[in-house]
Parts: structure tokens; C-alpha cells; sequence
């Protein structure tokens, strides 16, 4: 009996127990509280996880864009010293000799079955651009053909849509013993549209006989890649020189003094009759603008193709319905219908005028590639003349940026004009 008792106490006793730790587990658990300590642990791994990968990629990218502004900054300078000194040797070599001591690597060529020679500037006769592939302009081709191992390549310009632009050295070009250096234009592209346009370029320079418009020297086509060859200044680009004028100029080399008034209008005054001669042979530029533009030493200067899209002035150009397209330098209906005309190029000139009188400062410089777009589309970009231009010149560039192409003067309109301003009329 008291066995049986003392079972029936143990057996109330364990009951009572296990009926507390059920209540106390009860108030414990909710379904809000299940998991929490995992979860919490794992928050925290997670947020290390999160921020360790967060700064290490946040320090490649610095490093990343780190080096990428310093192998910049050295091609640049790199450039700009291979340029003064490219430069240096055309002076030297309008002055008759050229310095035998520059490393040079010749172009690699295959040698030639025909037994060309090399010609002299004035045998290549002006043609009518016609048709493509006409007779006569075989014909000339013909006699515009050079040697390519006759070049010998000096320093890279930069690349446009073609391919490569660069310095060469050139001998027998112009007479069978004189070396000049000469501006190459190399096609590398398989795009029909590049082609068409490196044609129209050659066929153009091939016609053009004018003081302020670059000679074409020679053309190479016995292999690929074809190249054409032009004349090169001792100053280079018309930009790069106007960019050396300004007080913050850091570059090495030498450094002219600003352009005066009357000097700015000589150069328009050259570029307006080198343009009005282009427009007269019904040819179009497309992207007249000062890098486009070569200046000597005695500020002659020379309507150019360059072109360096791609690179060295791939900031002024836009792409634009897979064209590359100078947005900042043409009228609306070039850029958005695509339609080139002189007219167009009449807008280019007065562009290329405020960047005489700016220094070569990008215009709208304020606004970016699509606010300068979409300005264009709602006819809503307005052109201010530049400070310190002749009220007559102001004038003349404001018909110039009229919104309808037939209120554009036409060259020959501008060069009669531009002879009309004078410094007086400033003053």
C-alpha cells in the first residue's frame, strides 16, 4: 500500500513537471520567434559577405579607371612630342633637307610587277569625277599611283572611319630627290559605305587644284590596305595650333601667340575661297571644322580630310543612327535627314569661324551630345557670334546659321563679303 502510494506521488509529480515545461515552452515560441538566432547570425555573415565584395570591387574599378587615365595621359604626351617632332622635320624640310637620324620602320610591301615610277605632282591631270569607274578615271589613277615602299612611316595620327591615319616620310613624290612628309589616309575597313565615301574622297582630291585646298601626292592600290597620300603641313591641324595659343596651354613645344582680328579673318577669308572652289567642282566636305584644317608657319592654310573620329577627336564626333556624325558642326538636316549639301558646309564655315575667335573651344560646350540633339530636332539651337568678332562678320554668320538651308548664302556670297569686314569697322 505504501508502495502503491509513493508510485502515485512520483507519477503526479512528473506529470506537474512536464505540464510547467510545456507552458514555459509555449510562452517562449511564436512563429515570429522561430529561427531567429540562426537568422541572425546569418544577417550577419551575409552583410560582411556583402560589403568585403563591395570594397574589393569598388578598389579594381579604382585601379582599373586609375590606370586607364594614366596610359592616357602617356600616349598623349607620347603623341604630342612624336607630333612636335614630326612637325620640326616637315620645316626643316621646306627648307630643303630632311635629318637622316630619325628611327623609321618602312612599310611592309610586296614589290611591284608593273615597274612603276614615281611622278611629279603635275603630271596628274584634272578629270571630271564622273563616273567611277570611267576610263579617265582609271587613267588618272594611274598616273597617281606611288610605290608604298617608297614610304617610310613616321608616327600615328589617329583613326577615322577608314582606318589609320599617319605621318610618312615620302621620297620622289614631288621630284625624284626631295623626301618630304606627307599625310596617309589607309582603308582597313570592309563597310560598302566606307569605301563609297574613301572613293568620293580620292576621286575629289584627285580633280581638286587649289591653293588652300591639301594636294592629293599619290595613291597606292596594288594591295591592301589601299592608301592615299596628301600633303602635310609644318604646323599641323588648324585646332592643335590654335589650342597651343592659349595661356593655359601645358603641352611642350612651341607656343604662338594668339591670332589678332586681322589675322582671323585672313584665315576665314582663305577657308571661305578654298570652300567656294570645292562648291564650284560640286563637291561637298561633310566635316569642315579647324581639325580639319592644316596651317603653316605662315598661316597659309589648307582645307583637309583627316577625320580622326575614332580617337584623337572621337569627343566631337556623335553617333548618331550608325552614323558618326560631327553633331556639333552641321544643320539640322544633315545630322537628322541626312542630307549634305554646300549649304550644310555654309553652317560648318561659321562654326569653324567662332572656334578661330574661342580658340578652338568645342561649341556648346555646356550642353551634352543629346541636349545638342534634341536643340537640333525642336529647332530650338541658338548660335551667338563670338565676343570680339566685327559686327559685319556677326552679321554674316547669323544668315550662315539660318534654320532653312536656302536662307544660307552660298560661298561665293561669304568670300565677297568676308572682304568687305574690316578691322576698322571693329574698331
Amino acid at each position: 500500500m505504501k508502495f502503491s502510494y509513493l508510485a502515485h506521488e512520483h507519477l503526479v509529480r512528473c506529470l506537474v513537471h512536464r505540464s510547467c515545461i510545456a507552458q514555459l515552452s509555449a510562452e517562449y515560441y511564436s512563429p515570429s520567434n522561430a529561427g531567429r538566432g540562426f537568422e541572425s547570425g546569418e544577417e550577419n555573415t551575409m552583410s560582411k559577405t556583402v560589403g568585403v565584395t563591395l570594397g574589393a570591387a569598388g578598389l579594381y574599378m579604382g585601379l582599373v579607371i586609375g590606370l586607364m587615365v594614366f596610359c592616357r595621359m602617356r600616349r598623349a604626351r607620347k603623341k604630342a612630342r612624336l607630333l612636335a617632332e614630326a612637325t620640326a622635320e616637315v620645316a626643316k624640310s621646306e627648307n630643303g633637307t630632311l635629318p637622316n637620324d630619325t628611327e623609321m620602320n618602312p612599310i611592309v610591301t610586296k614589290p611591284l610587277k608593273d615597274g612603276s615610277t614615281t611622278r611629279s605632282d603635275n603630271e596628274a591631270p584634272s578629270h571630271s569625277s564622273g563616273s567611277h569607274y570611267s576610263k579617265k578615271s582609271r587613267s588618272s589613277y594611274d598616273k597617281a599611283h606611288f610605290p608604298r615602299q617608297e614610304l617610310q612611316t613616321m608616327m600615328l595620327l589617329g583613326h577615322g572611319d577608314y582606318g589609320e591615319v599617319f605621318l610618312a616620310k615620302a621620297k620622289g613624290i614631288v621630284d625624284p630627290d626631295t623626301e618630304i612628309i606627307v599625310m596617309v589616309k589607309a582603308l582597313q575597313t570592309r563597310d560598302e559605305n566606307a569605301h563609297f565615301e574613301f572613293k568620293r574622297e580620292m576621286d575629289m582630291l584627285n580633280k581638286l587644284r587649289h591653293e588652300n585646298i591639301t594636294k592629293l601626292y599619290g595613291i597606292c592600290r596594288e594591295t591592301e590596305p589601299f592608301l592615299f597620300i596628301t600633303e602635310y603641313s609644318d604646323w599641323g591641324d588648324l585646332k592643335q595650333f590654335l589650342l597651343a595659343t592659349r595661356r593655359d596651354n601645358t603641352r611642350k613645344g612651341p607656343k604662338p601667340p594668339p591670332l589678332n582680328v586681322p589675322q582671323i579673318l585672313g584665315v576665314c577669308h582663305q577657308i571661305a575661297s578654298g570652300m567656294e572652289y570645292l562648291a564650284n567642282q560640286r563637291f561637298t566636305h561633310k566635316d569642315l571644322a579647324t581639325r580639319n584644317c592644316l596651317v603653316t608657319s605662315r598661316l597659309n592654310i589648307k582645307i583637309s580630310f583627316p577625320s580622326l573620329s575614332r580617337d584623337t577627336y572621337a569627343d566631337e564626333y556623335f553617333l548618331y543612327r550608325n552614323r558618326t556624325l560631327p553633331l556639333r558642326w552641321a544643320p539640322a538636316e544633315a545630322i537628322l535627314e541626312d542630307e549634305w549639301s554646300t549649304k550644310s558646309d555654309v553652317w560648318s564655315f561659321a562654326v569653324v569661324a567662332c572656334e578661330l575667335f574661342t580658340q578652338a573651344e568645342l561649341p556648346f560646350s555646356e550642353h551634352s551630345n543629346e541636349t545638342v540633339l534634341r536643340l537640333l530636332n525642336s529647332s530650338e539651337l541658338r548660335w551667338k557670334p563670338p565676343a570680339g568678332a566685327p559686327s559685319a562678320l556677326c552679321s554674316l554668320l547669323l544668315t550662315c546659321w539660318s534654320i532653312s538651308a536656302r536662307d544660307r548664302p552660298t560661298f561665293t556670297d561669304v568670300v565677297h563679303k568676308l572682304g568687305q569686314v574690316t578691322v576698322d569697322s571693329h574698331l
